[in-house]
């Protein structure tokens, strides 16, 4: 039973902290910088979070203070999201799409004292609506870019300044004053009417989710990951970061759904949570291919599609397939799945999810014929955020 299920890690720091001592020079967060990808170890990772974490120190950072994140998924987003956790601060999210109002209205709501900004763009929104936000101490750009203004500060300036002045034990003492029922983030949505609202989670909430989604999926330690969906949701918070790393996993940070198609190729991720829409264009290109080859070829893929279909309900009843059925779907398999899946770059997948909307049925049994799992998820922000995960159809 999921409700007997304890855990020993009782924050998302701990989290961490593990996976620092256990994986310590092995990859951890990959980032594509234009030309190629970046990598950053468990210890880089570790050495930028406590220079960044001093810097909030210096800036007279206190516990429960708020750091906002407007940024795309990028390593800096998870540094700044450890550094607020370990000085006792909560961060709020924005999203990196979001207008100067609607990032100005989370700053102001939340009352963040920093908000850590992407690019250009997010820098130039919130440095528009500066004279709405008396909390606000600091902006911190990600990206090289230099301001002629004293609130700004670029993110490689804060943390060579956080090392300058490291505070390692008093973020050892915050920390260690961290517990599991602190607010550790708020993650704003949309709700029905009305302004955005911010929605409260703890670590234990966050943590409870996790840990028991990598009990249920039994995700092997050191997978491959690929990250397309925003850090700011909770789908993506929670069950493809923090999980994540309880599992001391490798993280690629897409560079967004026009590359996606060519990063499964060449990542090949072994788990993933997407968006229903991502699955349709991926089964979408598939039948415009299988449209265009000639009709011989079109019967053979139609046949094992159709054996695959057969065969979807055995593998997700995790049952074995009737004899017959089984050496019609190792022809398939050979003939078509396989290659498919090499040519997709999902051979190596373990365990996808699809979250934020309803997933075709038709869609839904594609992925399952080529013996792929995808699990429907259903839940809300407030929840941290599933409430139920179903593989059938």
């Amino acid at each position: 039973m999921l409700s007997d299920y304890h855990y020993n890690t009782h924050t998302v720091l701990d989290l961490f902290k593990d996976g620092v001592k256990k994986y310590g020079n092995k990859v951890l967060l990959n980032h594509h910088n234009g030309t190629q990808w970046e990598s950053f170890t468990w210890n880089q990772v570790d050495t930028m979070v406590k220079a960044l974490a001093s810097y909030f120190i210096d800036l007279g950072l206190k516990p429960g203070d708020v750091v906002s994140i407007y940024s795309e998924n990028r390593p800096e987003w998870a540094i700044a999201d450890l550094a607020t956790l370990s000085i006792g601060g909560i961060d709020a999210a924005i999203y990196p799409t979001n207008s100067a109002p609607e990032a100005a209205y989370i700053l102001k709501d939340s009352s963040s004292v920093v908000c850590v900004c992407s690019s250009k763009f997010q820098t130039d929104n919130v440095l528009s609506k500066k004279s709405e936000l008396p909390n606000l101490k600091k902006i911190i750009v990600c990206d090289d870019i230099n301001y002629n203004d004293d609130m700004v500060i670029t993110f490689k300036d804060a943390v060579n300044a956080g090392n300058k002045n490291l505070h390692v034990d008093e973020i050892e003492n915050r920390t260690k004053n961290v517990k599991p029922d602190d607010v550790m983030t708020l993650i704003y949505t949309s709700g029905t009417t009305g302004d955005p609202k911010g929605v409260m989670l703890t670590h234990k909430n966050i943590m409870f989710i996790c840990l028991t989604f990598n009990k249920v999926e039994a995700l092997p330690e050191g997978f491959i990951h690929l990250s397309l969906l925003p850090l700011s949701h909770s789908v993506e918070r929670t069950m493809d970061y923090y999980s994540v790393l309880e599992r001391g996993a490798v993280i690629y940070y897409s560079r967004g759904t026009e590359y996606f198609a060519e990063e499964l190729k060449e990542i090949r991720p072994q788990c993933d949570i997407l968006v229903p829409r991502v699955f349709e264009k991926i089964y979408n290109g598939v039948m415009a291919k299988v449209k265009e080859m000639p009709e011989k070829k079109q019967k053979i893929f139609n046949w094992a599609l159709s054996v695959g279909l057969q065969a979807a309900p055995y593998f997700m009843a995790a049952k074995r397939k009737p004899p017959v059925l089984a050496v019609k779907y190792a022809i398939a398999n050979k003939l078509i799945f396989s290659k498919l899946k090499n040519a997709l770059g999902l051979d190596r997948v373990i365990c996808w999810g699809a979250a934020g909307a309803p997933l075709a049925k038709e869609i839904h049994d594609f992925f399952w014929a080529m013996n792929l799992q995808v699990r429907k998820g259903y839940g809300l922000t407030e929840t941290s955020p599933v409430l139920a995960v179903d593989g059938s159809p």
